[in-house]
């Protein structure tokens, strides 16, 4: 950092070409003083695509120099022009700090991969004008979806970090349907639960930002989400850069726990594929509060019953800028552990056929309505789950769709006394063959 300046500053700087392999001592020398020495590692090859930060390589066709965009995607069979750094030895070597000529290929062999496949590389070498830079050309598969869209280059054996390229296709494509709240893919082998939160990701143009949940409409800017062809109600619809669509849904309170149905997105270019999605009697998904500083935390929206308090972490809670809850009022958002004996409440989605009363010969909430916020008609799951926490068995006071909604289902439940107390004590909630395990925080009483 120089001195007297609050912010660092950033040196742009070409390595020398003849740098031996191994260890190397880096230090910065302005104005006749001398910064400490930074240890580096210096590889043959350290490949890398050049990105602004979002994940999305800069990117450029190769024939018109058009900038590769969201707004400007790529499209399949196109030439494409990206800049690397890291690729090794051009083949007539140049001296550092000076900027190339012409067009020089490196002495490596390297391929380019766009989702995974093999993209045809005509050019991999000097960028001409530019020094210690390289220029990589490629060709967009010709059956590239817009799904599975890294692009990685690999020198030497070496892989480069992936970046994005946006594609457009022809026509809608479903990339994967997901358990919203677990994330695991759905399809014809994984099957999804009636009346199941579902996300569909789809490789489709872009739309404006919706502002809120568009329940029970079924349509935003021309985008439809339809099961064996009825349309399904939206709760939203997401842009994913660099070229994908995030649409929630449901599976059909209606649909049956057996056999299979067909899920298809509309789009202002037309429509997807068929996707086939197994129908199974339930998925069990508990929903997640993401730790921003432990990722591997799996903490379930959990509540003390009958308040708004979470039974989260203190530092979950101030990683949400919650405070604690002691002292509080019951309506009042805050969070901090949980105790052994209180009853608490999991909102969860995927439980399967919930009726009145759990009929298995009654009806479902019928799809695009919600359960009466009032609770005039309480809707029972059918199949009664089975829950452990901290590894020791307790019983359902209620599974069931949450009132005034729709495919929210809630379980109340107790800490049993004997729980050891802890950040990250371990919940498994099960309902038949399906099963969700996740943490909430306890502490001593």
């Amino acid at each position: 950092m120089i001195k007297g300046l609050s912010t660092p500053s950033q040196l742009l700087v070409e390595l020398p070409v003849d740098l031996p392999t191994g260890q190397a001592a880096l230090a910065v020398t302005a104005g006749g003083q001398t910064s400490n020495t930074v240890n580096l590692t210096i590889a043959a090859y350290a490949p890398a695509f050049f990105s602004p930060g979002s994940g999305i390589g800069l990117f450029q066709d190769a024939v018109t120099f058009k900038q590769i965009t969201a707004a400007n995607p790529a499209t399949p069979g196109e030439p494409i022009a990206g800049t690397a750094v890291g690729l090794g030895v051009l083949t007539t070597p140049v001296a550092t700090g000076v900027a190339a000529s012409g067009a020089d290929q490196i002495t490596a062999t390297g391929t380019v991969t766009v989702g995974g496949e093999t993209a045809a590389s005509p050019y991999i070498g000097a960028s001409p004008g530019n020094v210690g830079i390289y220029q990589v050309n490629f060709t967009i598969p010709k059956d590239a979806t817009g799904c599975a869209i890294n692009v990685i280059i690999t020198v030497g054996g070496i892989a480069s970090p992936p970046v994005s390229v946006p594609i457009a296709t022809p026509t809608p494509v479903i990339c994967a349907a997901e358990n919203s709240a677990t994330g695991l893919v759905r399809d014809a082998v994984h099957g999804a639960a009636a009346n199941a939160f579902t996300s569909i990701y789809v490789a489709a143009p872009a739309v404006a930002a919706n502002g809120g949940n568009l329940f029970p409409g079924t349509d935003y800017q021309g985008i439809e989400a339809s099961f064996n062809g009825t349309p399904l109600p939206l709760y939203s619809v997401t842009n994913i850069p660099p070229s994908q669509l995030l649409v929630n849904t449901i599976i059909p309170s209606e649909a049956g726990s057996t056999g299979s149905g067909t899920l298809t997105v509309k789009a202002s270019n037309g429509s997807s594929q068929s996707y086939s999605i197994g129908l199974t009697p339930a998925d069990v998904g508990v929903f997640r509060l993401p730790d921003p500083h432990n990722p591997a935390r799996i903490q379930g929206i959990a509540l003390i019953a009958n308040t708004y308090w979470f039974a989260i972490p203190a530092s979950l809670a101030a990683s949400y800028n919650l405070p604690a809850c002691t002292g509080l009022p019951l309506t009042m958002p805050c969070g901090q552990p949980a105790h052994p004996g209180d009853p608490i409440v999991v909102y969860f989605t995927g439980g399967g056929l919930a009726t009145p009363n759990g009929n298995a010969n009654g009806k479902p909430v019928p799809t695009g309505q919600v359960a009466p916020v009032d609770g005039s008609v309480i809707y029972n799951t059918v199949t009664i789950p089975t829950i452990t926490i901290g590894g020791i068995p307790t019983i359902p006071a209620f599974s069931g769709i949450a009132p005034g909604t729709a495919s929210e289902y809630q379980l109340n439940t107790t800490i049993p006394t004997g729980v050891t107390p802890g950040d990250d004590v371990p919940i498994v909630l099960t309902f038949g063959n399906s099963s969700d395990t996740f943490t909430i925080a306890v502490q001593k009483p």
